[in-house]
């Protein structure tokens, strides 16, 4: 009698019976605040960094906003100069350190990324904490941010 009671004690740690799981279930429900949020970009082999981008094949212009990523970067479709029938996806962080660009490529990449922060969701930017006009900044080699009405100018 003892023995059938300690084995049925051990039962629901050895059963294979497929009733309930153990392990809680993901839910489909979206908290409140990101419903409206496309999501994030899965990671792939075929995503350049912004400035390594601009200085190895040249960037046409950014042809659409393709989504974020935790780590607080803003990914779009591109176009580059060397491969102008190719789109590519770029990957831009908020704020860019554009020291290793010319100040004429800094003030374009600036013009480039002015336009294309329109296309951002205004709630992508509540989901990082800025003001829209507070993202996508590019700074030169002094770590200053690149002078918008000599970029507008231009």
């Amino acid at each position: 009698m003892f023995c059938m009671k300690f084995i049925s004690s051990w039962n629901p740690y050895g059963s294979s019976s497929t009733n309930e799981p153990e392990t809680p279930r993901p839910s489909n429900t979206a908290a409140p605040g990101y419903r409206d949020i496309q999501p994030m970009v899965r990671y792939c082999r075929d995503i350049h960094d912004v400035i390594e981008a601009e200085l190895s094949f040249g960037i046409s212009f950014f042809s659409e906003y393709r989504g974020f990523s935790a780590n607080r970067r803003v990914f779009f479709s591109a176009r580059f100069q060397d491969e102008p029938h190719r789109i590519r996806t770029v990957s831009c962080p908020l704020s860019i350190d554009a020291g290793k660009l010319r100040p004429e490529d800094q003030i374009l990449l600036q013009i480039k990324l002015d336009a294309a922060r329109d296309w951002v969701p205004e709630n992508t930017w509540s989901v990082f904490g800025i003001v829209k006009n507070e993202g996508l900044i590019v700074y030169n080699a002094e770590k200053r941010p690149i002078d918008r009405q000599l970029a507008a100018f231009l």
